[in-house]
Parts: structure tokens; sequence; C-alpha cells
């Protein structure tokens, strides 16, 4: 997480007795604060896909491997599935 966010709790949690919290939601943060944390949402999660797609790519032939399986038996075992993942 980025230096000009960090760990913080943003928003109030605020509820009513008669109806439930979800109908006093209002904005209890700055446009600015609410900008800042969707900037920071944005980065995690491009970093989370660009890590996602560099493991796919380093496991590709077991996907593959496994996928071939798959298509062959339809249902395998946990075993199974450990043992075309060692031999790929």
């Amino acid at each position: 997480m980025g230096f000009d966010v960090n760990f913080r709790t943003f928003g109030e949690t605020q509820s009513s007795p008669f109806f439930g919290p979800e109908t006093m939601k209002g904005r209890s943060i700055s446009q600015k604060t609410a900008e800042m944390v969707d900037d920071e949402i944005t980065k995690l999660i491009r970093r989370a896909c660009v890590n996602v797609r560099r493991i796919l790519n380093d496991n590709r032939d077991k996907l593959s491997n496994l996928a071939e399986k798959l298509f062959e038996k339809e249902t395998l075992s946990a075993e199974e599935i450990d043992e075309i993942l060692k031999e790929s």
C-alpha cells in the first residue's frame, strides 16, 4: 500500500436501530481521500493481475497437462492431480 494512504480506516459506519446499516449510508470522507483510496485499490489490483499472469505463464505446461487429463477423464482425485503436476 502506498505511503499516502497507509493502513487506515476510511469513512464511518453508520446505522439506524430501526432500518439497519444500509439506510444510513453517506459520504464521510472527502472527494480527494476517496480518490486516493480508489487509486491505491487500482494499484493493488494491477499488481495482482501482473502477478497472476506471471504465475500462470510460469506454470503453463502444468495447466495444459491438467486440462488434457480433465478432457480425457472429466474427474480427477487429489492424488491424480498431484501426480500430473509432479510430472510436468
